[in-house]
């Protein structure tokens, strides 16, 4: 188990530092949605969430993306992306770690668009969830590598490394690993 997070730790150093290299933006995002629970058809529950998060152009035309946040009714989530476009409109593949969930995300200008498949058979029973977002811009970062990107990016990795140690304990979710 160790291992497992010493790994998890290092690939997210490496990864957030080679996103200070890039152009990105950060944004905080409210998003509405409902869920199909038990099920992948039958939409009967309603569902929110104000994330956190940061996208990044890796290269011209590809994409990467991080969100963070509260969301009810699972009290916290998460979603990592990565896909084809820009900053401002892009079409990612997206995985949502709790409750576990895989499918497109679009986003254009300031509105996102998902449509999510997940494992029926954890603690949340998720089958579908689909949600539309508003992003609130926070900021863009096209700064020079050199000006002071690697410190910022380390605090984020190390203060968002302990941020999901803890909300991962807190659910029990370092138990199956």
């Amino acid at each position: 188990m160790k291992m497992k997070c010493l790994a998890v730790f290092v690939g997210l150093l490496f990864t957030t530092t080679a996103w200070a290299q890039h152009p990105s933006q950060s944004f905080a995002e409210l998003n509405l949605g409902i869920a199909a629970l038990n099920s992948y058809t039958n939409f009967e529950f309603p569902g929110g969430s104000l994330l956190f998060g940061k996208t990044t152009q890796a290269s011209d035309n590809f994409v990467l993306e991080f969100q963070v946040g509260a969301a009810f009714p699972s009290f916290a989530t998460a979603k990592f992306g990565a896909g084809f476009g820009t900053l401002d409109k892009n079409v990612l593949v997206a995985v949502r770690p709790w409750p576990l969930a895989l499918g497109p995300q679009v986003k254009r200008n300031n509105w996102t668009a998902s449509l999510e498949f997940g494992t029926t058979d954890d603690s949340w029973e998720v089958g579908t969830i689909a949600t539309m977002g508003y992003r609130m811009n926070l900021g863009k970062n096209e700064k020079d590598p050199k000006s002071g990107a690697f410190a910022k990016s380390l605090k984020s990795t190390i203060a968002a490394s302990i941020a999901g140690l803890f909300v991962a304990g807190s659910f029990g979710i370092w138990d199956n690993i």
